[in-house]
């Protein structure tokens, strides 16, 4: 059972940590950000780049990964969302280009990097820790541990700054927050940089559970953005929450009935919690791009 809670945690802590980029993006700007995964998988081949080619230390490493995720998601906001956006097509188009920018980033990193599957290792791959008798990978505490400081961060810096709250307001109510003075459009950048870094966090995470490749991140990021939804869209609480209703749901259901079924899980009870509450758990009206 130990072994069970365990796995849950680590599942969990590793979707709320791809939910909340998600979920940030969209509470600004109202498009499902399917180029997240691609942001991914990029920085995630660029860390193993730099380890295993120019044979920097994991701590650099870490930091080059957590700031080009930041600086490739402000990319995607300025050359593809931000056109539509400045025409009011983003909840028409928004979709649609969030899933090209998807495709284009999965095309230039075959190119760039190949198809080949590489291990991102880190210092705490090889660790181990007895937890009542069960031996837990250092790389599982690792992921539990990005999610939970990703999370104070982000939380510390939306209520303490005053582009966190800006963040906040426009999530809210775009029209207004810009009616009181608050710069939009440096209010986008802004969201797409954190909703970067922890894109950069997930690579580092979710690299030394899986290789990095071109696609690593597609699959995985449909149930983040399930977690989305049960969560409620735009809402941060609503994502880590979400995150860690799904990964007990995909435990169980594994452990308990069949991992042939480990993808239906999650709509399982995505279909529940919507029959019951259809604007998600914390669900509350956003702002339509």
């Amino acid at each position: 059972m130990i072994q069970v809670l365990i796995d849950a945690a680590t599942l969990g802590s590793l979707y709320s940590l791809l939910a909340i980029g998600l979920s940030l993006v969209y509470g600004v700007i109202g498009i499902p950000h399917f180029a997240h995964a691609g942001v991914i998988a990029t920085v995630a081949l660029l860390a193993v780049y730099l380890q295993t080619r120019l044979e920097l230390p994991f701590a650099v490493v870490a930091v080059v990964v957590l700031v080009a995720g930041g600086l490739l998601a402000v990319a995607v906001e300025r050359l593809a969302y931000a056109p539509i956006m400045r025409r009011n097509k983003g909840a028409a188009a928004g979709p649609a280009v969030a899933l090209g920018v998807l495709m284009v980033l999965g095309s230039a990193n075959l190119m760039i990097w190949g198809g080949q599957r590489q291990i991102l290792s880190t210092p705490y791959s090889g660790a181990n820790l007895s937890i009542v008798g069960n031996n837990v990978s250092g790389i599982r505490i690792a992921v539990i541990i990005w999610a939970i400081v990703a999370t104070i961060a982000l939380q510390a810096f939306l209520k303490r700054t005053r582009t966190g709250r800006s963040i906040v307001a426009v999530s809210q109510d775009g029209d207004a927050a810009r009616l009181m003075g608050v710069d939009v459009r440096k209010t986008y950048m802004s969201a797409f940089f954190i909703s970067g870094l922890l894109a950069g966090a997930a690579a580092l995470a979710y690299g030394g559970l899986a290789p990095a490749y071109p696609y690593m991140a597609d699959t995985v990021i449909l149930n983040a953005f399930v977690v989305v939804i049960i969560g409620g869209l735009g809402s941060i609480h609503g994502a880590i929450i979400g995150g860690f209703v799904i990964a007990v749901a995909q435990v169980l259901g594994t452990e308990f009935i069949s991992s042939d079924y480990t993808p239906i899980y999650a709509f399982v009870v995505l279909l529940i919690v919507l029959s019951v509450k259809p604007s998600g758990l914390f669900g509350r009206q956003v702002r339509t791009a």
